[in-house]
């Protein structure tokens, strides 16, 4: 599946100073569909700041990001580099440096991280919400709400015209694991599969995380016209 360019994409890193970063590429659709569509698992131990931008840039491709979120505990490691101040630069700081060098250089439309809300349950609710919806409507281009009605297993859907679901494709193999294991352990998600999960709770949690406006209706499917069915 090729994710059109007018969608609105969004890219999170879930940071760790020693251990793999957990990087996601995700787009949502005119009528609320959430597309994980690549990944990136990289360690920092093998891997310098700039090594890890340069491939984030090339899983990324010619996609503007929306919004772009990273974990806060980032805002406190400390980089190699000092800014003009004198003051010491981060890795956010690094990260976004090398984004926009490479924006400059014509080699990606850029980008700029903000560290993330990691407060509350909201993100994960939401998450949660989609995955149930993409459960009943079963495959994706297919949830208008007026098709569920009287589904008692769809939440709030009166206020919906289009039911939020989410979709993982092929390529992101550690997202589907994450989100196949993720658990809760006394009160709190587990923390062995909680990589990619806690990065799209980072989106979720953020307001601007939301589909581009609709233009358009969504066309009514007719019967398609078999075409060249006899011999030529």
């Amino acid at each position: 599946m090729r994710i059109p360019y007018e969608w609105n994409h969004f890219r999170y890193i879930d940071f760790h100073g020693n251990k793999d970063y957990a990087i996601g590429f995700v787009s949502l659709s005119s009528f609320n569909e959430e597309f994980i569509w690549e990944e990136l698992n990289i360690s920092p131990r093998t891997n310098t700041v700039l090594e890890i931008v340069d491939k984030m840039v090339e899983k990324s491709g010619n996609y503007k990001f929306l919004l772009d979120k990273i974990d806060p505990l980032a805002k406190g490691q400390k980089s190699n580099t000092k800014k003009e101040d004198g003051t010491v630069r981060t890795t956010v700081d690094d990260i976004n440096g090398y984004l926009a060098e490479f924006k400059r250089q014509g080699v990606c439309e850029g980008g700029y991280f903000t560290t993330a809300n990691t407060k509350g349950t909201r993100g994960r609710e939401k998450i949660r919400q989609r995955l149930r919806n993409s459960l009943i409507v079963k495959t994706p281009f297919n949830n208008e709400a007026s098709n569920y009605l009287g589904n008692e297993d769809v939440i709030n859907i009166e206020r919906e015209k289009y039911l939020p679901t989410l979709w993982v494709l092929a390529p992101c193999k550690q997202v589907r694991l994450s989100l196949k294991n993720w658990r809760m352990e006394k009160g709190e998600p587990s923390q062995q599969y909680s990589d990619h999960c806690t990065g799209l709770e980072f989106l979720h949690k953020d307001a601007r995380f939301r589909p581009p406006v609709l233009m358009q209706e969504r066309l009514v499917e007719r019967e398609k016209v078999l075409y060249f069915q006899g011999r030529r």
